[in-house]
């Protein structure tokens, strides 16, 4: 909006020197040059002004997505470390689970392996041992 309004007053000005006599266009030129320079001077330090904004607010929006980035990366570590820890913990609980199945294990084999021999020898004991081995 602020060009289109600068448009219709420098062709309103074109217009203006069209029509006057040339002692005054060269005056009217030199006032309009004057008037040009300085709504020049005026839109450059518009635009200095906004650049200068936006680039505080770019810094701004930068710094944020870097601190964003170095609090997603510590939760990426965390997680990862949780994960390991959890790994760990549950390796120790299953070589805990097959200890204790070794351990089950070894308690029914024995408990199999004595009441085997309780019964040999209580075979031997009354003579149905020695019955059961002639008999082969």
């Amino acid at each position: 909006m602020i060009k289109d309004m600068e448009r219709a007053i420098f062709k309103r000005e074109t217009i203006q020197l069209k029509y006057l006599p040339k002692v005054q266009k060269k005056n009217a030129e030199d006032k309009s040059s004057q008037g040009k320079l300085s709504r020049q001077v005026a839109n450059l330090k518009q635009t200095l002004k906004h650049t200068t904004d936006n680039t505080m607010q770019l810094d701004t929006t930068m710094e944020q997505r870097r601190r964003e980035i170095q609090n997603i990366s510590q939760d990426i570590n965390n997680e990862r470390d949780y994960n390991d820890q959890y790994r760990n913990d549950l390796k120790r609980s299953q070589l805990e689970m097959l200890g204790r199945r070794l351990e089950y294990s070894n308690a029914a084999f024995q408990n199999v392996r004595l009441t085997t021999e309780a019964q040999r020898f209580a075979d031997v004991a009354s003579n149905r041992f020695q019955a059961a081995v002639g008999e082969d």
